[in-house]
């Protein structure tokens, strides 16, 4: 016999939870864990233009440069 599946684990690891959540939000938070405004405009846009989070409204599909 092999060694029992994990794919249960993997799936479950994996797993992401949904927010809805202003961009004014997102950077509050990112300005929490971070030490600089410089550093706060890379991960947000990183975020954003990696497909992490998801603008929607006006901003929806947006890139951020």
């Amino acid at each position: 016999m092999g060694a029992p599946a994990r794919t249960g684990a993997r799936q479950e690891a994996k797993m992401e939870t949904q927010s809805q959540l202003t961009l004014l939000d997102l950077i509050e938070a990112v300005a929490e864990v971070t030490d600089s405004e410089a550093e706060q405009v890379s991960v947000v846009a990183h975020l954003v233009n990696s497909g992490r989070v998801r603008l929607s409204g006006t901003f929806r599909g947006s890139q951020l440069r």
